[in-house]
C-alpha cells in the first residue's frame, strides 16, 4: 500500500488538496501499523506543509498530538539542541 499511495503522492498532476493529501495521510497510517513511528510522522509533517488548508492536514495533526508523536517530536527537538543546530 505504501509503494501505490507514494506514487499518487509523487505525481503532481493529482490535485494535492483533495487526492494527494489523503495519500499522505494513508501513508503515515500504514507506517503506523507497521510500527514505523518516524516514518509516520515525518509524512504527517510533511503533509501539514505541503497543504495546511486541506481536511487530511487537520487529520495529520490530530495524529502528531498523539502522546506518542509528541514524544517522538520532543526527542527530536531535543537532539537537535543537543547537537547544536
Amino acid at each position: 500500500a505504501i509503494t501505490a499511495f507514494n506514487r499518487v503522492i509523487s505525481e503532481k498532476s493529482y490535485d494535492g488538496k483533495n487526492v494527494r493529501s489523503q495519500a499522505m495521510y494513508w501513508t503515515g497510517k500504514c507506517h503506523q501499523e507497521k510500527r514505523d513511528q518516524m516514518a509516520a510522522y515525518s509524512m504527517y509533517k510533511r503533509l501539514t506543509y505541503d497543504f495546511p488548508e486541506s481536511d487530511w492536514a487537520k487529520y495529520a495533526r490530530g495524529q502528531l498530538s498523539q502522546a506518542g508523536m509528541l514524544k517522538l517530536e520532543g526527542d527530536l527537538e531535543l537532539e537537535r539542541l543537543e547537537s547544536g543546530q
